[in-house]
């Protein structure tokens, strides 16, 4: 077996055109300012082709030898701030001013996914590695594979309320840890969680900052920036979730719930789990509950923290 040189996937020895990406040996996307494929960083990882380009990350598939898998590689490459040559891996900074402020930000940027690293090793977040090089940072994500949440529920279908919640309990667990560390999800949705075998796996779909996208699991205060936005945003995502699972129904989007819209129910839908599924998707965040901990209490899957006697 051989390696794509895109993807980094196995392919049989007498592929011409990978079978995973479909890639035939011509490169035919070439990102401004990214590395070339077979680039080795940090002693540990070989890149591949760039998945995705913004004017500050840029994302390589990449095979971690340390991990012997396939892994997406992201680079903090800010066009606003830096320049790469093409024969050469370091990054290079407009001017001085320019290299200050990246140098924060880049010290910022490896402590806050150092954090989601720390996470990820006893959850389901996805996040495997940290490190600086070329003058810049990186991070590095696995390529996780299961079914999402979503093809389970909605359009009509739903599983029972107290089913969701056993199924929601790994996600819990591993938002409550993010809370821990001072951070938050703000993209959970039936599409980022995936499972298999029934059992939910992995937690994908993190982005930094939040990317708003208009979805029906989106917190309204997404819509102003990741400013306004704590683990009560994840409280959220998680109400519009169980609403989904427990009703088949889509939720109504956060502008809808804003403006007096009526969340429509199924006849004869306990009343406690409609108060406990509205408590969770409250438009103003102040009265929603106030993090994923005290909504995992609520629902039973977390004991309260007992109130130590003076």
């Amino acid at each position: 077996m051989k390696r794509c040189l895109n993807c980094l996937s196995e392919c049989p020895d007498s592929a011409t055109v990978c079978t995973a990406c479909g890639f035939d040996g011509e490169i035919l996307n070439k990102y401004q300012y990214c590395l070339p494929m077979g680039t080795k960083i940090n002693g540990r990882y070989l890149l591949g082709g760039v998945t995705e380009k913004t004017k500050v990350f840029a994302t390589y598939f990449a095979y971690d030898a340390k991990l012997g898998k396939r892994v997406k590689l992201t680079e903090y490459l800010p066009e606003r701030y830096v320049y790469r040559n093409p024969d050469e891996e370091s990054v290079r900074f407009l001017d001085e001013d320019c290299r200050l402020r990246a140098d924060r930000e880049i010290a910022s940027l490896y402590s806050h996914y150092g954090k989601l690293c720390e996470v990820s090793k006893s959850g389901i977040l996805n996040f495997t590695d940290t490190f600086a090089s070329n003058s810049t940072v990186y991070f590095a994500s696995s390529v996780e594979s299961g079914i999402p949440f979503s093809s389970m529920v909605g359009n009509g279908k739903a599983i029972p309320f107290d089913k969701a919640v056993e199924m929601l309990v790994p996600v819990f667990e591993c938002l409550s840890k993010m809370r821990e560390y001072g951070k938050w999800h703000g993209s959970v949705t039936p599409y980022s969680i995936l499972t298999k075998n029934g059992k939910v796996t992995a937690l994908t779909g993190y982005s930094y900052p939040p990317k708003y996208t208009a979805s029906p699991f989106d917190a309204p205060e997404k819509q102003v920036g990741a400013g306004k936005c704590g683990s009560y945003t994840d409280v959220y995502s998680l109400g519009a979730i169980l609403y989904q699972a427990s009703t088949g129904y889509l939720p109504l989007s956060a502008s809808q719930m804003e403006k007096g819209r009526v969340l429509p129910f199924p006849e004869n839908f306990p009343e406690k789990q409609k108060e406990i599924i509205l408590g969770a998707m409250n438009p103003n965040e102040r009265e929603r509950y106030a993090d994923v901990d005290e909504f995992a209490v609520v629902l039973g899957i977390k004991n309260p923290v007992k109130e130590k006697k003076k």
